[in-house]
C-alpha cells in the first residue's frame, strides 16, 4: 500500500485493479476491490491498520469484472453510476467462472468460487459528491470504456482516479467500448482543466495526462479501421487480424502476451459486433 498524499491510499500489487482506501473519522471511502479471496482478506486487513471508524463506503468506477467481483466480500455501502447498476442487473445472480479468453485479470484466477452480485445501495447519472472530513470526492460519470465508467477527482490534493480510461503499458477492454466518447474523456484528461494532476490509472497505479494523445491515436485507428472492415461487410471473425499490428504498440513482458492477444482479440470481435453483427455480439467482459 502507497499512501500517495495524507489519507489517500493506493494498491497496485494485488491481481486486479488499482485499488484505493480514502480513511476519515467515520470509516473508510474505497474506489474497487481485490477478487481473489486471499487479496480480499489482506485488503481488509490492511484497512483496520488505517484505525478509522467502522463505516465503509466502496466506489465501483465501472461494471468490469475485475474491479466488481469482490464488492460484496467488502461488506461496504457501494455507490454505482446507474448504469454499471444496470449492468448488474443484466447478470445471473450467481457468477461462474468460466474462462472466456476476454483478456481480464480474473480469468487467471481458478479458485474464485461462488460469488453473488450485490446491488449498489446508491446510484447517479452525472456526478454524485462526499466530503469526508476536509478533503472533497467528486465522483463523475465520463463515458468510453464503457457505459458507466466513472472519474473520482480529489481537487484538495490534485488526484484523479480514472479506472480504465488510461491503462499503462497495456492494451484497454474495447468489448463494451464507446470509442468518440472515450476519445472526447481522453481529450478532457489531457486538457488544461488537469494540468498538474496525479493521474491514478486502474491498470497501472499512477501515470500523468501525457499518455493520453498516444491512447487516442490508438482509438482512432482502431475505430477507423472497424468501420472499413464494416463498410466490406467483413465477418467479425476478420477482426483478429488486427491484433498484431495494434498489440505491438504497448510494452510489456512477454509472459503475458498471450493474455493481453485474448483481450485485444475478444474486444475487437465484440466491438465490431455490437456496431455490424449484433447477433454475434456478447454483452460484457
Amino acid at each position: 500500500m502507497e499512501e500517495i498524499a495524507r489519507n489517500v491510499f493506493i494498491e497496485t500489487g494485488l491481481l486486479g485493479v488499482t485499488i484505493a482506501a480514502i480513511p476519515f473519522s467515520g470509516g473508510q471511502i474505497l474506489i474497487d476491490s481485490p477478487f481473489r479471496n486471499e487479496d480480499i482478506r489482506s485488503w481488509r486487513a490492511s484497512l483496520v491498520n488505517l484505525a478509522a471508524g467502522g463505516e465503509r463506503v466502496l466506489i465501483n468506477l465501472d461494471a468490469h469484472y475485475d474491479r466488481t467481483l469482490g464488492s460484496r466480500a467488502m461488506e461496504a455501502t457501494l455507490i454505482t453510476h446507474e448504469a454499471t447498476a444496470t449492468a448488474f442487473r443484466s447478470r445471473p445472480l450467481t457468477f461462474k467462472n468460466q474462462h472466456i479468453g476476454t483478456g481480464a485479470a480474473w480469468e487467471l484466477s481458478n479458485n474464485l468460487g461462488t460469488i453473488r452480485w450485490i446491488p449498489p445501495d446508491i446510484t447517479f447519472d452525472n456526478s454524485i459528491s462526499l466530503y469526508p472530513d476536509s478533503i472533497t470526492l467528486n465522483v463523475e460519470h465520463h463515458p468510453g470504456p464503457m457505459a458507466g465508467s466513472c472519474w473520482i477527482e480529489i481537487p484538495e490534493e490534485k488526484i484523479l482516479f480514472v479506472g480504465d480510461t488510461l491503462p499503462v503499458d497495456q492494451p484497454p477492454f474495447l468489448a463494451n467500448a464507446d470509442i468518440p466518447a472515450w476519445i472526447k474523456s481522453l481529450e478532457l484528461l489531457g486538457s488544461a482543466q488537469y494540468a498538474g494532476y496525479r493521474i491514478v490509472s486502474g491498470r497501472g497505479g499512477l501515470t500523468n495526462s501525457t499518455h493520453t494523445a498516444a491512447l487516442i491515436k490508438w482509438l482512432k485507428s482502431v475505430d477507423e479501421k472497424i468501420k472499413e472492415l464494416g463498410e466490406n461487410s467483413a465477418p467479425p471473425e476478420e477482426t483478429y487480424n488486427m491484433v498484431p499490428k495494434y498489440l505491438k504498440e504497448f510494452q510489456f513482458g512477454r509472459d503475458l502476451e498471450s493474455q493481453y492477444s485474448d483481450r485485444l482479440k475478444w474486444g475487437f470481435f465484440q466491438y465490431y459486433a455490437h456496431r455490424h453483427c449484433p447477433t454475434r455480439a456478447e454483452s460484457e467482459e
